[in-house]
């Protein structure tokens, strides 16, 4: 059992690598984005609409289209929902990387305020979810293998490694071949990349929940993470249509 009243002083200045504001950010991105298809994908399908029902013999494609389908305001409308939804996929996955390294950023600082400078280096160089199994162990806290937060934390650095390392975190990583040059059978609609990033960054704060008992402060504000939520929030409340594109929010 550790004695707390021996417990290193930690300065009020600990620098993080600023993962967090990036998370944060990332998630503000997402929400802008996610309003702005809500707003432009609704508007195109009704130009669609309304251009069959004039034109029974379109066939909805470029090709042979009406010219109000090929006009200046409905080619802007196309050209800023395709890029609403490029960099969309790029927020969601930058949250969820950032998040990642934030966690391990709070395991590290949680591991220098517990146990000091000497302990901290010499585990510096394990797995994130073997240093918390140290904090375990130490601390008394029965394994951590088996709980709901292992399985969160080995999944979140599964993406994580995977992404760092070259690879498509939502596909297959045993081989290049897998990973790269077999084709999904589903795209990677807004809707999955959406739901995706809700999931990881779920597991994200199940991880920190799990963490922040194993602080000596009550209510430690390292581990307070009401913005992540609030935005979560926010962007669980858009619904998509049947092809997996922003419909609207309720």
């Amino acid at each position: 059992m550790i004695d707390d009243s021996r417990q290193p002083e930690v300065d009020s200045y600990w620098r993080f690598n600023g993962a967090s504001e990036i998370v944060t950010k990332s998630l503000t991105e997402v929400e802008d984005y996610l309003a702005q298809l809500a707003d432009l994908l609704p508007r195109i399908a009704r130009l669609r609409a309304d251009l069959q029902q004039r034109y029974p013999d379109w066939d909805g494609t470029p090709r042979n289209c009406p010219n109000e389908w090929v006009s200046d305001e409905a080619y802007a409308w196309h050209m800023a929902a395709g890029q609403a939804e490029d960099w969309l996929r790029s927020a969601t996955r930058t949250a969820v990387l950032m998040a990642t390294i934030h966690l391990e950023a709070i395991v590290n600082w949680l591991l220098y305020a517990r146990f000091g400078d000497e302990l901290t280096e010499a585990i510096e160089r394990l797995t994130l979810i073997a240093k918390i199994e140290v904090a375990h162990g130490v601390l008394s806290q029965g394994p951590f293998r088996g709980t709901a937060a292992y399985a969160a934390a080995r999944s979140l650095t599964n993406w994580r490694n995977a992404f760092a390392h070259g690879k498509n975190p939502d596909r297959r990583t045993q081989t290049l071949k897998e990973n790269h040059l077999t084709h999904r059978t589903i795209s990677a609609t807004s809707r999955i990349v959406v739901s995706d990033m809700i999931a990881q960054l779920d597991r994200y704060l199940t991880v920190m929940d799990h963490l922040a008992p194993l602080s000596t402060a009550d209510d430690d504000p390292m581990f307070d993470e009401r913005e992540i939520r609030k935005s979560l929030a926010t962007i669980r409340r858009y619904t998509f249509d049947e092809h997996d594109a922003v419909a609207s929010k309720i």
